[in-house]
């Protein structure tokens, strides 16, 4: 959505984050034209002729979002080559694969790529474009650096003939790739070549424990690799390579502006060298791609106190799960708590214009700065540090604005502009209707579920979409009992490795990513199929969800003033008086609750438990394609102890060993932050909740098994002991899954017994379906 530029525009939110001053609680921006006037807080005054004011409500206002280093050639794969822990030259080997397989017109995947980078309010993203790529327009300002690569003296003037052409457009940058595909003679062409047109040179470096074996002596998997390809035949050196990341650092630092791209290995000489050169070089650190191939830490906080530049990027799709920049960022805040949140926003904002050479033009909400506006939704509560509501969250970007135009308008919030309540608030799929054409397999933990699926989506050409909250959590694949790789291969499986453990996932978001994923299939000419056994996400895609008004922060801070002034208990009786069935159900102490449950109230003129009520109303299950695997009582408790009991078998406590080494925290650091209560790192700041205690999440800690084998890993019960009590928890879980199934008028009951054979049940299922 785009529109025309007023003459002055402000802008509202509940914080405006300027990053080069502290954040501002009620503030606002105006912009004129494609130019940022002010931001500040408090009243923006009389509104001239011609001014539009639009207050989107809860929501942080922060410059546009800069991704210093992308591949859009790969924005259309879905998710990252290989595995996670891949090699490098192995992973470099799929990559090669890819570009000769892929089909797909580069326009098209570049178009892909930028729009998802808008709608991720990236406002300005540094490319690695190839040759002749046809370029594709785009509100975004996009530096494009040249991919350049000699392994050869013989091929450097080639391609600095194609340099020298490239670099007679606007926004143009040089790419001399890597230290084992980049000639030295090349390198000093490129860098003087930039000193003399004063444009930006982006190298990666130091990206692998690979490459600098090879810098160091010539062998190692990049050699044999090369060999492979036709390189050094002979048996002479491949390249004239230099002996460390140093020799290269020295060289870049001639040129007009250099970018170091990952420096994933660079010592302590060379991150110091970065600090004393950090006006004219930068070093982008791409977080989840780095993630991905499980590279040594990342050596931020030491880069940081050195001074160095620190830029971010996502790198490409065929390292990273997605092109969302405010995702890297949450990723830095959880795998680097030590780090201050505010200098994490500058890596994605000010110190991203500053290694293109753009900081004179965006990066910040300063006066006369380009109004690129990136807008977050925040969560509903608050916090000591307000950087902690972007980053300690999982709301999304819901606005995006290009040069003062609103390429993505965020919606007004009702609680801010006065629209008027209405009193039925529809839920997102319409009561279910958006899913009536869908096929749903169910049951109860360890009823076969997976293998039943896989062979009835084969039979009525169908994509599955996972039903199973634990499934969406990377790295919890053993005590999720997920579906195995061959089954995922036979048949596209989707909302499966989403998310990290630490991180929390709602039923709402649930529901929205399945309607987008569910016509996404549909456009493809396939059926949808959701598998899985989560009885809430079930009834939510049924019957549709609740969502209610959004915040009013101002009403929460009358509320919360009044029960502070009348009384611990002020709030329950409140509540008890508008809503008696939503003050039986709810604690006194729990506050955020009540709140939201008065709030509700207030600017609906209805109750919550009556909103409520009207999605609790199913379909017959003639009308539905709904079905749960149904085993007689004692039959499934033999199947589940035989599940847990294969689960310890299959490794469970070393995948917990590397959830725990692997999350937000090490085993050491979570000692010392329970000792002192402070995370360890240069810049300390208060711990959220998940910093001081699991690495699960909230919603993760529910998947049975993994709290239990982290309490025998801490030493509080023996194996055996273990074992027992996960059985006996996943006992009662399938106890309480069976009485939501039955409780939904939709479900169809599918008896199974004695000997499992899952192409029989699907078979049975067809014919069950046949009389819908």
């Amino acid at each position: 959505m785009s529109g025309a530029i007023p003459r002055r525009l402000t802008l509202k939110g509940r914080y405006v984050f300027p990053v080069t001053s502290k954040p501002v609680a009620d503030g606002f921006v105006v912009v004129e034209g494609d130019r940022i006037v002010s931001a500040g807080a408090g009243d923006v005054g009389t509104q001239s002729k011609g001014e539009k004011v639009f207050d989107p409500g809860n929501v942080a206002i922060l410059p546009g979002l800069v991704n210093a280093h992308a591949h859009l050639d790969f924005s259309e794969l879905d998710a990252p080559l290989g595995e996670r822990g891949i090699g490098f030259v192995d992973w470099i080997q799929l990559v090669l694969d890819h570009r000769r397989r892929t089909t797909t017109s580069m326009r098209q995947v570049v178009a892909l790529g930028l729009e998802e980078s808008v709608r991720c309010g990236v406002t300005a993203l540094g490319d690695i474009t190839q040759p002749d790529r046809p370029p594709v327009d785009s509100p975004l300002e996009v530096t494009s650096f040249l991919e350049l690569k000699a392994l050869s003296a013989d091929r450097v003037a080639g391609e600095m003939e194609r340099a020298r052409s490239h670099v007679k457009r606007d926004l143009a940058g040089l790419s001399p790739h890597a230290p084992f595909t980049v000639h030295p003679e090349l390198l000093t062409a490129v860098v003087e070549l930039s000193a003399a047109k004063r444009i930006p040179v982006a190298m990666h470096l130091a990206e692998s424990s690979e490459e600098l074996e090879f810098l160091r002596d010539g062998g190692g998997p990049f050699r044999a690799f090369l060999e492979g390809l036709g390189y050094g035949a002979s048996g002479g050196t491949l390249v004239a390579h230099f002996a460390r990341p140093m020799d290269y650092l020295r060289r870049l630092s001639t040129a007009h502006r250099a970018l170091v791209v990952h420096g994933n290995y660079l010592d302590d000489e060379e991150i110091a060298f970065l600090g004393a050169n950090a006006s004219r070089m930068s070093v982008v650190y791409c977080p989840r791609s780095h993630d991905w191939f499980a590279h040594a830490e990342y050596p931020l906080r030491k880069m940081l106190a050195a001074g160095a530049t620190v830029a971010m990027g996502t790198d490409g799709r065929c390292s990273t799960p997605d092109l969302g920049l405010l995702e890297e960022m949450r990723f830095i805040a959880r795998r680097h708590p030590g780090v201050r949140l505010d200098a994490i926003l500058r890596m994605g904002t000010l110190y991203g214009a500053r290694a293109l050479g753009r900081e004179e033009e965006i990066g910040s909400l300063s006066p006369g700065m380009r109004a690129d506006l990136a807008i977050v939704a925040l969560p509903e509560r608050d916090a000591t540090d307000p950087h902690e509501l972007i980053f300690d969250s999982t709301e999304p970007v819901v606005g995006c604005y290009c040069r003062g135009v609103a390429v993505i308008k965020p919606r007004p919030s009702a609680s801010r502009t006065g629209c008027q309540p209405v009193p039925r608030l529809a839920p997102p799929t319409n009561n279910g209707r958006g899913f009536m054409d869908c096929w749903f397999l169910s049951g109860p933990t360890a009823s076969g579920k997976s293998a039943v699926g896989v062979e009835l989506a084969r039979r009525i050409g169908a994509e599955i979409v996972s039903l199973d909250s634990m499934a969406l959590y990377r790295g919890m694949d053993i005590g999720t009992a997920k579906p195995t790789d061959r089954q995922r291969r036979s048949v596209p499986h989707h909302l499966i490795d989403v998310i990290e453990p630490w991180e929390e996932y709602s039923l709402a978001m649930y529901v929205e990513a399945s309607e987008r994923i569910a016509a996404e299939i549909a456009g493809r000419g396939r059926r949808t199929l959701f598998v899985g056994g989560t009885p809430l996400y079930l009834k939510g895609l049924l019957r549709g969800i609740f969502r209610g008004p959004p915040a009013d922060w101002q009403l929460r801070r009358r509320l919360a003033d009044q029960s502070q002034e009348h009384g611990g208990d002020w709030l329950h009786r409140r509540l008890l008086e508008v809503d008696p069935a939503s003050a039986a159900r709810l604690h006194p102490n729990d506050s955020r609750r009540l709140i939201r449950a008065l709030e509700v109230f207030e600017k609906t003129g209805h109750a919550i438990s009556e909103l409520q009520r009207q999605f609790d109303v199913g379909r017959p299950a003639s009308e539905c394609r709904v079905f749960v695997l149904d085993w007689p009582r004692a039959e499934l408790h033999a199947r589940i102890e035989r599940r847990v009991e294969e689960m310890f078998v299959a490794g469970l406590v070393d995948e917990v060993r590397r959830l725990l080494a692997h999350g937000p925290l090490s085993l050491r650091e979570r000692a010392r932050v329970r000792a002192d209560g402070e995370s360890p790192g240069p810049h300390p700041r208060p711990l959220s909740q998940r910093e001081r205690g699991d690495i699960l999440s909230r919603t993760a800690r529910q998947a049975v098994g993994y709290r239990e084998a982290i309490e025998h890993l801490e030493g509080r019960r023996d194996l055996v002991e273990t074992i027992e009590l996960i059985q006996r928890r996943t006992r009662q879980l399938a106890k309480r899954q069976m009485t939501w199934f039955r409780g939904l008028s939709e479900c169809r009951f599918v008896a199974v017994s004695g000997r499992f054979v899952p192409a029989e049940i699907a078979e049975r299922i067809m014919s069950l379906a046949e009389q819908c």
